[in-house]
């Protein structure tokens, strides 16, 4: 009777695992290996790890692993048991694994780029239990993102962190395929999803973008999306898999093309439980074409430190949305022709009127050595044109390479005092003045850090008239020490892009006492406090 009731018991146990829907983020992918080579100490072959973070076995047969270019089934009887791993890889490479821990050879195994690619793993129904977009920067390691290093997940249960839960490998083999991750850590996600932009995929259809993965099961309300001023209204939501970073909005009637609408929204979470916050809304609209001089090249760092990067910076001038997806950047030979063709991005990016938008190959250093008001106004791309730091012709167009605007920059267009052009940026005067004017071109200002990625330059002027000056408070100090008129307040303000700085500090009978800014350029307002004497 015992030995009856045991088989009973399991058989039971079998039927329910094989029959249990495996739940989203249930079972993560844990660890790739896309460039296994230089071979360290783990078999020369690509391998993509699973980990069942759920409190359930699952049975795996049925599943798929894709790239989205092609797609691997699991074909054998496999139950992955909670807290387990799994190795896939290439049939081929099966008997070379199998020594790591568990593992499942896939006959048609996706190939995993290099630098970045997409990964998805399905249920044998189709539904993605876990999706991702890894990239180059997840390793933050230069050395180790060249091969024979995987990428290791930090926290298996913050399965959307992207790679703020990603780095590369710290075992000497280069990986752990089938045992935790040597990077393993408790990392939750402690940040509320935010919307980006928003773009039209016609004109009663709005694409919301988000930042990170969101629950699907959040964003079905429609009465948590307003499109304003008494705009259409939605009347269906549709998350877009496998990523669910995209939502596509289905509106009751169709938009006006001259406006520009705000879209905002309530309630929506990611898959980690957060919910949105304060970066709830944007523009949205239909995009126009770009016609000479709608779209300007507004700034650029063509010389930037040996750890940064380019950028170019565009605004928007006219009264139209520009979608920059339709857009590239290029050089001009000598000879004339166009050549270095970049586009700026390859999905529908939206710029609104009046707005910047800032392309460079080094977002992350961008952000920590620069003031970056606006991050979601900024764009990542893999190349930009060459950008010599002596002189060069940037040339930005259309997908017809039609030219919508071109400089001809020299570093002597640098302001003729500044000391060191490294890591200083080249800023527009005014949007409306002629792009190839010498005049119309400066330094980007110390006191603005030497570059506005994404916003209004340093230098921008708007009209004729300028204005500016300097006060002191008080006029006279005596820094005795007595409580007194001991500190100086300096005020400048200034609005001429040639303006240079210069302070020295001299006592009632002409001796120079210290000298506190030999020369700066300056434009704006800049404030020294507590200016004493250096006894």
């Amino acid at each position: 009777m015992k030995s009856n009731f045991l088989l009973l018991l399991l058989l039971k146990l079998c039927i329910n695992v094989s029959a249990q829907s495996i739940p989203a983020y249930s079972i993560v992918i844990n660890e790739i290996f896309p460039d296994p080579s230089p071979a360290l100490g783990l078999p020369p072959f690509e391998f993509v790890e699973i980990y069942n973070a759920g409190q359930l076995p699952f049975s795996l047969k049925g599943c798929k692993l894709s790239d989205g270019s092609s797609t691997a089934t699991i074909s054998v009887a496999f139950i992955l048991q909670p807290d387990s791993f799994l190795i896939l890889c290439p049939s081929s490479a099966t008997a070379t694994f199998q020594a790591f821990g568990s593992t499942v050879g896939l006959a048609n195994f996706p190939s995993l780029n290099n630098d970045k690619d997409r990964l998805v793993f399905l249920s044998p129904e189709g539904k993605t239990i876990h999706a991702l977009e890894y990239e180059l920067s997840w390793y933050q390691n230069k050395l180790k993102e060249e091969g024979g290093w995987s990428l290791e997940m930090q926290d298996p249960h913050n399965p959307c962190g992207g790679s703020k839960n990603w780095s590369a490998s710290q075992h000497y083999s280069g990986g752990t395929p089938g045992k935790k991750n040597s990077v393993y850590k408790i990392n939750p996600d402690q940040s509320p999803p935010m919307l980006l932009r928003s773009y039209s995929k016609d004109a009663q259809t709005l694409m919301l973008v988000f930042d990170e993965s969101l629950d699907s099961q959040s964003v079905w309300k429609i009465n948590n999306f307003q499109l304003l001023p008494n705009g259409p209204q939605p009347v269906s939501v549709k998350a877009q898999a496998p990523l669910f970073k995209e939502l596509e909005v289905a509106l009751n009637s169709k938009m006006d093309s001259q406006q520009v609408y705000r879209i905002a929204v309530a309630n929506l979470r990611d898959c980690s439980g957060n919910y949105i916050g304060a970066y709830n809304h944007c523009f949205s609209g239909i995009s126009k074409e770009a016609n000479k001089d709608d779209l300007v090249l507004n700034e650029l760092l063509f010389n930037p430190p040996p750890d940064g990067g380019d950028y170019v910076e565009v605004y928007n001038s006219s009264k139209k949305i520009i979608d920059l997806s339709h857009y590239l950047l290029c050089n001009r030979k000598t000879t004339g022709e166009l050549y270095n063709f970049y586009p700026i991005c390859s999905n529908p990016w939206y710029l609104f009127p009046n707005s910047h938008a800032v392309i460079t190959t080094h977002p992350d250093w961008l952000q920590k050595n620069r003031l970056v008001k606006y991050p979601q106004q900024m764009i990542s791309i893999d190349n930009l044109p060459s950008l010599p730091d002596d002189e060069g012709i940037l040339v930005l167009a259309n997908l017809n390479l039609q030219v919508l605007d071109e400089l001809h920059y020299q570093h002597l267009w640098h302001h003729p005092l500044l000391v060191n052009e490294e890591g200083v940026a080249l800023e527009r005067v005014n949007y409306k003045l002629s792009t190839q004017n010498r005049l119309n071109w400066s330094s980007a200002t110390a006191n603005a850090g030497y570059g506005t990625p994404g916003y209004q330059n340093s230098v921008f002027i708007l009209g004729d008239s300028l204005k500016g000056g300097i006060s002191l408070q008080p006029n006279l100090i005596t820094p005795d020490n007595d409580g007194i008129d001991d500190r100086l307040t300096i005020t400048v303000e200034s609005t001429d892009i040639s303006t240079i700085l210069s302070i020295s500090i001299f006592d009632l009978g002409g001796h120079l006492i210290r000298q506190l800014i030999p020369s700066q350029s300056i434009s704006g307002k800049g404030i020294l406090k507590n200016v004493q004497k250096n006894n």
